[in-house]
């Protein structure tokens, strides 16, 4: 072949480099890098492929070709000089390209992008890339990419490529083949019109939703309501949890249906935003509900296991439970408000601060629900763990019980005595319900205050508030008595309630002042022996058991009951008198003059 076969193609416009420079930085300041980058691939591909058409009317041996490519390559300006390195193999009528390696001289983007844009983060040839994968695309026909590995414009010593087929690069997954889909600006912009489109209207439904939430909690609605207005707008099953993962509100399926959280309750504790959770039966997103900046309770949306939470579903959990929270923040203030009242009312009533019953009566009108027998009252001593840096709050302890009155349905009034707490109960029609109910409230607080443990005295059941006083000693006479149980029933007391109810409560510490004054006269600086001389009495003087008891050795006990003796002129030998010295001492715990904790 004598003649120059570039004369035997079209002629190209020449454009200076000057000029492809501001078209490139144009393309890079309107369309952004990626935009840019995506174009100019395409264009050198283009270019590419028109190029390749154009020597294969005059060429189709493989070697002269790819020699002929390689100088058009030079001849164009794109490049001062090309190597390359490898070869390409055809395979069952696949081409396999073995190490396919090249060195791009002189590359013409290099200073358009250091002079426009300085030094670039990555390859940036994009328009040599382009042209040389068009080329070979267009000749081999099959999808070749050449890969830029190295660029001077990023610093590198030179600009180098690699050459192998679309399939070969996916498998490696080393270059993001987008770039050179069929995508045009125009469908962009319809994929971008689209999801703005999609964004607007999830804008809206989301605003809706908002507000619908927020117009139910103005009309002073409660949680119930708000979970009626979401699954109306959302068709989403909604609930809310305790902490414990108890279900307190539902809207959207039915309360009997089968529905267990037992397998999440660990997850559930430790979730601080809107998080998707599984059981075997069910899919979940579930989100903290917060008062007083600490999680209050769980919101969760309810999906069956093959239905899975849209990637969008938790905008609306989380406005849910925001409402949620206005809601308990105003059941809290109003239900405060409730309990205050509440509180002075009873604390009244200890204190002797009403004229008469008329006073009483006119008072209880303002409580709810309305004051009616059976009633009964019960003491609860806060006991505290010598072990624990603890110091309970009786008045947050208070509002706990009185929350889970509410729960469970009791009726009941509390305050604080002393040390301790009264809770009035009242229209007690089950009491052994009840009972069982307050178990699981103390076990609920105790669980949430380690070092606290309840000891709980309740009275006997009465039917007139003019019974309350006898009924408070009731109850702090059962407290006080020396069990291990965490509730103790005055009528169980047996002989110290006939004890108590038919002799006057001041003859009774007379009569023990008599016996044990000097032990009485400072009990503080003598709690030592007083402790001793019980726990020695209640084990039958046992000593091997009062050591275990009180940790002290044998020698210590035999010397302080030895002390006790003398200063009581008494010989605990003797059944009778240790007998009478024990009840004694039982009569003052249940009187509350001493106490052992």
């Amino acid at each position: 072949m004598n003649e120059n076969p570039f004369k035997l193609l079209p002629a190209d416009l020449v454009i200076t480099s000057k000029t492809f420079g501001l078209l490139r930085n144009v393309l890079i300041e309107h369309l952004g890098l990626e935009k840019a980058k995506r174009f100019l691939l395409r264009f050198g591909r283009e270019l590419g492929i028109e190029k390749a058409k154009e020597i294969l009317l005059i060429e189709r041996n493989i070697e002269d070709f790819l020699k002929l490519a390689l100088e058009l390559h030079v001849s164009l300006g794109h490049i001062s000089n090309i190597t390359v390195t490898g070869s390409a193999l055809k395979r069952d009528n696949r081409f396999y390209f073995d190490d396919v390696y090249g060195v791009w001289y002189g590359s013409f983007e290099v200073p358009l992008q250091l002079n426009h844009f300085g030094k670039a983060s990555e390859c940036s040839c994009y328009i040599l890339s382009g042209f040389a994968s068009g080329i070979l695309t267009t000749f081999y026909n099959e999808d070749i990419f050449v890969k830029e590995v190295t660029c001077r414009a990023r610093g590198d010593e030179n600009c180098t490529f690699i050459v192998n087929t679309k399939e070969y690069w996916e498998t490696k997954d080393e270059l993001r083949l987008e770039i050179y889909d069929s995508q045009t600006i125009i469908n962009e912009l319809d994929y971008t019109y689209d999801k703005l489109l999609q964004q607007k209207n999830l804008l809206k439904k989301v605003t809706e939703f908002h507000s619908k939430i927020t117009e139910t909690i103005a009309q002073q609605n409660d949680i119930n309501k708000v979970l009626q207005t979401a699954y109306s707008s959302l068709k989403i099953p909604v609930f809310i949890t305790d902490l414990d993962g108890s279900i307190l509100y539902r809207d959207g399926f039915a309360t009997d249906s089968e529905l267990s959280l037992t397998q999440l309750t660990k997850k559930i504790s430790t979730i601080t935003r809107a998080t998707v959770l599984n059981n075997d039966f069910n899919n979940f997103l579930v989100a903290p509900i917060q008062l007083d900046f600490k999680s209050f309770a769980f919101c969760f949306f309810l999906y069956d296991k093959h239905t899975h939470p849209d990637t969008n579903d938790h905008l609306f959990l989380e406005r849910l439970c925001v409402a949620a929270s206005l809601c308990f923040l105003n059941e809290k203030v109003s239900f405060e408000a409730s309990e205050h009242l509440k509180i002075n009312f009873l604390d009244r009533l200890i204190n002797h601060q009403f004229q008469n019953s008329t006073e009483v009566a006119l008072h209880s009108k303002y409580i709810t629900p309305k004051l009616k027998p059976p009633y009964r009252t019960l003491s609860m001593k806060l006991v505290i763990n010598k072990t624990e840096d603890f110091f309970p709050n009786h008045y947050q302890i208070i509002l706990e019980i009185a929350k889970f009155l509410k729960v469970y349905n009791i009726s009941g009034l509390l305050s604080q005595k002393n040390n301790h707490i009264i809770l009035f109960l009242y229209d007690l029609t089950d009491y052994n319900w009840a009972l069982k109910s307050l178990k699981k409230v103390c076990h609920k607080i105790e669980k949430f205050n380690p070092g606290l443990t309840f000891k709980n005295g309740m009275s006997n059941e009465f039917e007139d508030l003019e019974s309350f006083y006898t009924s408070l000693s009731q109850a702090e006479q059962a407290m006080n008595f020396p069990r291990n149980d965490t509730f103790t029933e005055y009528h169980t007391l047996g002989f110290f309630s006939a004890l108590l109810e038919n002799f006057n409560s001041e003859t009774l510490i007379d009569i023990a002042q008599n016996e044990l004054g000097p032990l009485l006269v400072d009990i503080d600086k003598h709690y030592e022996l007083l402790h001793t001389l019980y726990i020695f009495l209640k084990n039958s003087q046992k000593l091997e058991k009062t050591m275990q008891d009180i940790s002290l050795s044998i020698g210590g006990i035999k010397y302080r009951i030895s002390k006790i003796e003398k200063m009581l002129n008494i010989d605990l030998k003797d059944a009778t008198t240790s007998a009478h010295i024990l009840l004694l001492m039982e009569v003052l715990i249940l009187l509350d003059v001493i106490s052992f904790k």
